[in-house]
């Protein structure tokens, strides 16, 4: 399942789906890798040919102590053969 688990979902439109798209990405907030999520091995999106969805799954990790609130802010960064739509 995907308790305790951020889900970032890509949709990939227009260009050839036959061809793979790696759409690289930073994360941001005032969440903190290793500490409150488990970062990604890679700071990039894969689209395998043929695939117009991908998932990106971030682990959540649970604090020692109260904490406020926090933030993780995933940006697409623009590349060559795509843009980045909102």
């Amino acid at each position: 399942g995907l308790d305790n688990v951020i889900r970032f979902t890509f949709t990939r439109s227009g260009g050839d789906l036959g061809q793979p798209l790696a759409v690289p990405f930073t994360l941001a907030g005032t969440a903190t890798p290793a500490s409150d999520f488990t970062a990604p091995p890679t700071a990039e999106v894969s689209f395998p040919p043929g695939e117009a969805v991908a998932h990106l799954d971030l682990p959540l990790l649970d604090d020692t102590g109260p904490e406020s609130e926090e933030s993780l802010i995933l940006t697409i960064l623009p590349g060559p053969g795509y843009a980045p739509d909102t």
